[in-house]
């Protein structure tokens, strides 16, 4: 979980999802007639609280991981907050700096930041369409709960189960999947197979494998059939002593503790809404989070996609775009409300979500890119990792606009009616 290749690829989008909020500021701005230089200072300033509340929920999403959590799940809260950090200080900073280095030129009067949108100047009429999305929502949480009892549950890889690992060295020309497939049909099961590195010559690869088998003897005389010996040994006929047993490296006190760390980061972030906004905002978003976390794990129960440190890895990545993506159209939404007095909130909210759509679909789009070429160029655990984000992406996206900000409009028409 702290291999911050993976949160690398959740940064990326993370950075641009800040750069492109200010971007889109500086281009309203300039829209509304102002020069170069005061549209820079104008949506930077504007951004800034957008920028610092989106980031701050992460923030306390990871330390409160951190604090609750065990394990990798503090791993995964470290690397989350460095990357956040860093982050705010190229976007904020860095950018605006270089920006204004550019802007001392005498010669350089303008900076171009684009004249259109991703999408037009459409506008859609998404707080109408919430009655269909709930149902959308609805029908496909149930597709992901009957697919789990269907199953009977989640599919565990060796994560949880134990089993044993060696480092062997390949004398046969193959890959990862060719070898996983011919240790599978030696009789093993659940096999995970890891290219560590290739030696120069006659083709000779180094893997990690691990299965779930716990018959040392059984799992030595598969790889001593498909030319693999022991990495440490590489020539010697025994290497029994090189398989090593492997526990479930997730048992009963990390996944209780996992779910209380999401649970209380989830307590937490409707505090910090409900200290920046409202505590129905905070439920709000709160209820955007457990709905992509559900649906995500409905889907990877469908496809019956092996549930280990990595997939646990990439659920915790979602939680954090999730909440990111939520409070950026929250941010545009409190502002519009005091800009457009005489609005209704279903008007101000359906506003607001089609201001901020272009900033959305860039992000996304950008983030979903990045995750599909790991899907692509990678393969197995990296695969697995980047097509559960993939998943999450997309629903994360449609919360932010189809759940989390009509169900602010469905609970200000309750109260009012009360």
């Amino acid at each position: 979980i702290t291999n911050p290749v993976w949160e690398g690829w959740y940064k990326i989008g993370m950075a641009v999802d800040a750069s492109v909020l200010i971007y889109e500021r500086i281009r309203e701005e300039k829209k509304a007639g102002k020069g170069i230089r005061a549209a820079v200072k104008s949506g930077y300033s504007r951004a800034f609280v957008t920028i610092l509340d989106a980031n701050l929920t992460t923030l306390i999403t990871a330390l409160v991981l951190y604090k609750f959590g065990t394990g990798p799940i503090k791993g995964f809260a470290v690397t989350l907050s460095i990357g956040i950090m860093a982050s705010m200080f190229c976007s904020l900073v860095f950018s605006r700096s270089v920006i204004e280095l550019i802007l001392k030129n005498k010669k350089k009067k303008n900076l171009s930041f684009g004249r259109w949108s991703i999408l037009g100047d459409r506008h859609f009429s998404f707080v109408e369409m919430r009655k269909k999305t709930y149902v959308i929502s609805a029908v496909v949480i149930l597709i992901g709960v009957a697919a789990f009892f269907i199953n009977g549950g989640l599919d565990l890889s060796i994560d949880f189960t134990g089993g044993l690992e060696t480092n062997v060295v390949s004398n046969v020309a193959t890959n990862t999947a060719e070898l996983k497939s011919t240790l599978e049909s030696e009789g093993l099961q659940d096999v995970q197979v890891q290219k560590l590195m290739d030696y120069e010559g006659d083709g000779a690869a180094a893997f990690v494998v691990r299965t779930s088998e716990t018959d040392k003897d059984i799992v030595y005389a598969a790889l001593e059939n498909n030319g693999c010996v022991p990495m440490e040994l590489e020539a010697d006929s025994e290497g029994l002593s090189f398989i090593k047993q492997i526990g479930p490296r997730v048992g009963e006190e990390l996944k209780s503790k996992a779910l209380n760390a999401i649970f209380m980061a989830m307590i937490f972030i409707i505090f910090y809404v409900w200290y920046r906004f409202q505590f129905k905002w905070g439920v709000a978003a709160v209820a955007a989070l457990a709905h992509d976390t559900i649906i995500t794990i409905g889907l990877l129960a469908l496809i019956r996609l092996d549930i280990s440190l990595t997939i646990i890895a990439a659920i915790l990545t979602i939680v954090g775009y999730s909440i990111n993506d939520t409070i950026v159209v929250f941010d545009r939404i409190r502002e519009d409300r005091r800009l457009r007095k005489g609005k209704t909130l279903a008007e101000t909210v359906n506003i607001s979500i089609n201001e901020v759509l272009s900033r959305t679909v860039v992000t996304s789009l950008t983030t979903f890119m990045a995750a599909f070429k790991l899907f692509i160029i990678s393969g197995g655990v990296l695969s697995r990792f980047s097509l559960t984000l993939m998943i999450g992406i997309v629903v994360g996206t449609y919360s932010s606009i189809f759940i989390a900000s009509p169900i602010l409009v469905d609970w200000h028409a309750k109260l009012k009616k009360k």
